[in-house]
């Protein structure tokens, strides 16, 4: 299959992959009008095996489409950049940290990012958090009819960002295969974290915004759980990832 013509495919194939694990598991999140669900698992997929262009197109048009069909369009425009971005950085570094050649100049980049991106996460939280003494989120879902309320203080939300950045500081340092898998999913899922954050703080206000900020982080760490067997799984079956093709 020519190479253009495979991109496509795959492009194709994997946006509904993302779809579908999007809508899956749709679990509303009345204060902030979102919902939680597993699409991170697609999005992930997607970048991993299809690499960063893939990851990006995959991610964004798939969970937007997500957005619409579920009743969440609110999200949909910020959503196609947010988890686009989530696809193209999961995927570009993955690619860059396997790629014999760019290893190094991988993890040199991919340090400064975390460290980037995990500063303006903390500063965002801490600035918008600390004046809230705790925050309440209530998750429901309609089918079962069920609805659960708690309330989690912002020092738990910034304890989390912290440690999820310890442990993709020390993933980066491990430098084996799946230690990168799991690093590049967390990079990319922070800016996903980072990014709904933002989004939600400018249309609903930073208190409202905190709500969603740890259901997020959950979606990062079960969508790596997902994901990261079915890439080895479909690695086996012979699905290669795009970044490990041969060049040329």
């Amino acid at each position: 299959m020519e190479p253009d013509i495979r991109l496509v495919v795959s492009t194709a194939i994997f946006t509904a992959v993302v779809f579908v694990f999007t809508v899956i598991v749709a679990i509303s999140i009345p204060a902030t009008r979102g919902f939680w669900n597993v699409g991170e698992a697609g999005v992930y997929i997607a970048a991993l095996i299809g690499g960063p262009i893939v990851g990006a197109i995959a991610g964004g048009v798939g969970s937007a489409l997500a957005d619409i069909v579920l009743g969440y369009a609110i999200y949909a425009p910020g959503t196609l950049v947010i988890k686009g971005c989530e696809g193209l950085i999961t995927g570009y570094l993955y690619q860059s940290l396997t790629q014999r050649d760019e290893g190094r100049k991988g993890v040199v980049l991919s340090l400064c990012m975390l460290l980037g991106i995990l500063a303006l996460l903390i500063f965002s939280l801490a600035y918008f958090g600390l004046t809230q003494s705790s925050v309440t989120v209530e998750l429901s879902s309609e089918p079962l009819h069920v609805s659960v309320v708690f309330e989690i203080s912002p020092a738990v939300i910034l304890i989390t960002a912290i440690a999820v950045g310890i442990v993709a500081l020390v993933l980066l340092l491990l430098g084996k295969e799946t230690p990168i898998m799991v690093f590049s999913c967390l990079v990319g899922g922070i800016v996903m974290v980072l990014g709904y954050f933002a989004y939600e703080a400018a249309i609903m206000g930073g208190a409202v915004a905190l709500v969603e900020v740890l259901p997020n982080f959950m979606q990062v760490i079960i969508g790596i759980i997902i994901a990261i067997p079915v890439v080895r799984r479909l690695r086996e079956m012979g699905l290669e990832a795009e970044s490990r093709r041969p060049v040329g």
